[in-house]
């Protein structure tokens, strides 16, 4: 409930002081997210079936461990969709394209593919938060 009230609360500021909600207030709460663990994105079923994605556009937030995602619909945030054995790799990027839904004027979007055993989407958001979640995907080795 605290998130949701900080998000209203955020919006309202971006829209009194930031030009309706756009750009730097949008992209500052999603940098506070990946800070968090958590990408806000769009994702797409390419191949293979999971259970409440689709091959449209699916506004979500994917919490990031190693080597695993929890993928939440932001429209049903009660089902939590376990995704193991993911690989997130920044060679797999495009730029978007006129026929993407999101595509904007924006450079800083892509679509990146995210891989696993059984399934392969692709995952749009901006390249620095999906850097970010690639590192938290793919955490460097520890060094002594």
């Amino acid at each position: 409930m605290g998130d949701l009230i900080g998000e209203v609360l955020g919006l309202l500021v971006d829209l009194v002081f930031g030009g309706g909600g756009s750009g730097r207030g949008r992209r500052r709460r999603a940098r506070q997210k990946i800070d968090e663990g958590t990408l806000r994105c769009y994702v797409r079923m390419v191949t293979g079936r999971i259970p409440g994605l689709t091959r449209e556009w699916a506004d979500v937030e994917l919490e990031l461990s190693a080597g695993a995602v929890t993928c939440r619909r932001r429209d049903d945030r009660q089902r939590a969709i376990q995704i193991g054995h993911v690989t997130l790799d920044h060679a797999s990027r495009r730029a978007t394209l006129k026929g993407d839904p999101f595509a904007s004027s924006d450079d800083q979007d892509e679509v990146w593919t995210l891989v696993t055993p059984t399934v392969t989407l692709e995952v749009f958001g901006a390249r620095d938060l999906l850097l970010a979640a690639e590192a938290l995907v793919h955490p460097a080795p520890a060094t002594r």
